[in-house]
């Protein structure tokens, strides 16, 4: 009897892991969206931007929100990683 309740144990434990990392992937995820658009919307305003240095505050965003997007993709990947 103890050894089931063990084992019953240790399948929660591995599946409440599973369901936190694909909660972690999902909000991960939406945030990886807003970034794209938010990105895009400001190589919109680059491009429409005639004053030098708007486009450099804007192409110094530009570079912050590419640094988050790639954390943000290294993190999926090394979630889906250790889960395989």
């Amino acid at each position: 009897m103890a050894t089931q309740n063990l084992l019953a144990k240790l399948t929660d434990f591995l599946l409440a892991d599973a369901s936190a990392q694909r909660k972690e992937i999902e909000s991960i995820s939406k945030v990886l969206k807003k970034l794209k658009q938010k990105e895009k919307e400001l190589t919109r305003q680059m491009a429409e931007s005639g004053d030098e240095s708007e486009r450099q505050n804007l192409q110094a965003q530009l570079e912050v929100i590419a640094v988050q997007r790639r954390k943000g993709r290294e993190r999926v990947r090394e979630i889906r990683d250790h889960k395989n």
